[in-house]
């Protein structure tokens, strides 16, 4: 028995959570690159409205210009090709702006710099 691959697992066009110039954003990747090399075409969606985002721009990027972060379940967006709107559920939301926040580094304890600073007498 073959297990089928999960609906989010990148086909021929997927939507995903990307990083392009240091910005988190909303794209629908054609395909995965082929290599380091490949150009990947993507379209890039602007925030709109809560969880409204309309297509900004169709773009060829160096992979070493895009990153994408985590293909999206089909079943969390609904795409209207037409108007070039993607509405994306709440839980898909959640995840963008959890991806978006600065990445915190960890606090030392009071205890641990005044070690290090003794030590460094």
């Amino acid at each position: 028995m073959c297990a089928a691959p999960p609906p989010y697992a990148p086909q021929d066009d997927y939507f995903a959570f990307a990083r392009i110039a240091d910005d988190v954003c909303l794209v629908q990747a054609s395909s995965a690159p082929l290599s380091a090399l490949t150009p990947v075409s993507v379209k890039i969606f602007r925030h709109e409205f809560i969880s409204i985002f309309r297509l900004a721009e169709a773009r060829v990027l160096h992979p070493a210009d895009i990153r994408i972060l985590e293909p999206i379940d089909a079943r969390r967006t609904r795409y209207e090709e037409d108007s070039g709107t993607v509405f994306l559920a709440r839980d898909a939301m959640a995840r963008m702006r959890s991806l978006s926040r600065p990445q915190m580094l960890p606090r030392r304890s009071p205890a641990a710099a005044r070690t290090r600073a003794h030590a460094q007498r």
